[in-house]
């Protein structure tokens, strides 16, 4: 089984849940280093992307709009690596969160790809013919000889 044991998705989905709407956005002007909830922001221009351009703060908001506030001591990258650091955290905090559907949509799936196919080995090798035995056989034969190829490359 995957290393992504399913009670930790199953956790996963819960926060995500509780912590409601989705997806974040990171504001940094002139040193105020903001996450939004996006469905708070206000007058909002896009590019063809998707990606937020313009864009006003509210001026009153739910209390939970405003995910997290940072007043940074430089305005621009490159100033200072501490803040230029916590601007990081901050991108990796908001990236994070709005990829983790996604990522736990994919773990899903391929969970349960690998448990289907488990199980289709299991009843293949369970009373495989000849025929099956042979393929299998050569099946695990191809992925050693493979993995043995790659460890030779490195």
């Amino acid at each position: 089984m995957s290393d992504i044991a399913p009670e930790k998705v199953a956790h996963l989905k819960h926060l995500l849940a509780s912590v409601g709407d989705l997806p974040w956005f990171l504001a940094d002007c002139e040193g105020d280093m903001q996450i939004w909830r996006e469905s708070a922001l206000q007058r909002v221009s896009r590019e063809c992307s998707g990606e937020i351009v313009g864009y006003s703060t509210p001026s009153s908001y739910k209390r939970n709009d405003l995910v997290a506030d940072w007043d940074l001591g430089t305005w621009d990258e490159g100033e200072d690596e501490d803040d230029d650091e916590r601007r990081r955290m901050a991108e990796l905090i908001v990236e994070g969160v709005n990829m983790l559907p996604l990522l736990i949509g994919e773990v899903e799936r391929l969970q349960a790809r690998l448990e289907a196919t488990e199980a289709a080995m299991r009843q293949a090798l369970s009373a495989p013919t000849r025929m099956e035995s042979d393929h299998l056989l050569g099946l695990v034969l191809s992925a050693s000889e493979a993995a043995q190829a790659e460890e030779r490359a490195q």
